[in-house]
């Protein structure tokens, strides 16, 4: 699946965040590559969400269409 994104060049109301939210991230530089290899993967970040996500998966099945 791929979701396109579509930015926004300036901020908009009524789209459930404030102006201040707004700025708050706005103009943040994107993550330079010694920021990525340093992350961790979601599953060692979030490891007690990673497994419910995984077990509602196998449960219900995966949804691909």
């Amino acid at each position: 699946m791929v979701i396109k994104v579509q930015e926004m060049p300036e901020y908009q109301p009524g789209r459930g965040y404030s102006k201040d939210d707004w700025d708050a991230v706005f103009d943040k530089p994107p993550m330079s590559k010694e920021e990525m290899e340093a992350a961790s993967p979601f599953k060692e970040a979030f490891s007690d969400l990673a497994a419910k996500i995984d077990k509602v998966i196998a449960a219900r099945g995966r949804q691909d269409r």
